[in-house]
């Protein structure tokens, strides 16, 4: 009987043995088959992200284009316009009040000719280098540019509702962005206006740049398309800017919307730049 007894039990720690090299061979395959998957994860990721900056980049590339292919007829006008005055600066017998009126004339459009340049080299660098700002202060140099050109009856208010907002930005193509906003405001208005700028963290914790008006708004049946390069409805227009300011608000990986003014609330528009928000430094 014990002779059976130590046979049952040896025949059983060597079944244990088994059981466990077994288990072992088979944890130790687990654990190479995670490794290789978790390995595989990381390099998917890593394509995924090099994908995403190709299509990015890729995107840029194509806007440029478009950019550039209409930049031809826009250059057009504003340089015929200088040389038709140029030109007649040339005339015999102009009186100094025609050839100053025709230098007057060369110059304006020689400054529009060169905003389309300037516009596309923003649009174009809009990835520039970037460092921690403070969103306020962002909306006082917006300010500082705007004040001077502010005609009688429009009110500009500067608000903050996050003292401490900060963005990774390059600073001058943001704030030409918001500059860009505000000015097509005033453009748009033809009397009185109320404008705001208005600093603000998300309910998501993200920054956000509001520019609000109570001018004429956006007409509905445009307002899917006022982002295209070149589209405008203004007969000066050159239809670049909001193309500019959605450029250079997604080279921040951000986002740039027109919304809806709250029920009741009069007519106007509101565009809200949201943008990541940064630790305070």
């Amino acid at each position: 009987m014990a002779a059976n007894n130590l046979e049952l039990i040896e025949s059983r720690r060597s079944e244990l043995q088994a059981a466990f090299l077994a288990f072992g061979s088979v944890s130790e395959q687990l654990s190479g088959a995670f490794d290789s998957l978790r390995a595989q994860v990381a390099q998917l990721r890593a394509e995924s992200h090099l994908m995403q900056v190709l299509l990015t980049r890729q995107h840029r590339l194509v806007t440029l284009g478009e950019l550039a292919a209409g930049l031809a007829h826009q250059i057009r006008t504003p340089l015929a316009a200088a040389l038709l005055y140029a030109s007649q600066m040339t005339l015999p017998g102009r009186s100094p009040e025609d050839l100053a009126r025709c230098a007057e004339k060369t110059v304006g459009s020689l400054k529009q000719l060169d905003k389309l340049v300037n516009d596309m080299l923003a649009f174009a660098h809009g990835g520039a280098a970037r460092e921690v700002v403070s969103v306020s202060a962002l909306l006082e140099q917006v300010a500082q540019w705007l004040r001077p050109a502010l005609r009688r009856g429009v009110r500009l208010t500067i608000r903050t509702q996050a003292p401490d907002l900060m963005v990774r930005a390059n600073a001058p193509s943001l704030v030409s962005a918001v500059l860009n906003l505000a000015t097509n405001a005033l453009q748009a208005a033809a009397a009185d206006l109320d404008l705001e700028l208005l600093a603000r963290r998300s309910p998501g914790g993200r920054a956000q740049i509001v520019v609000t008006d109570n001018g004429p708004g956006v007409p509905a049946h445009i307002r899917e398309r006022i982002f295209e390069p070149f589209f405008t409805t203004r007969e000066r227009g050159n239809g670049i800017g909001l193309a500019i300011v959605k450029s250079v608000v997604e080279a921040h990986h951000g986002s740039v919307s027109l919304v809806d003014a709250p029920s009741g609330a009069p007519a106007g528009a509101t565009f809200i730049i949201d943008l990541p928000a940064e630790d305070s430094v």
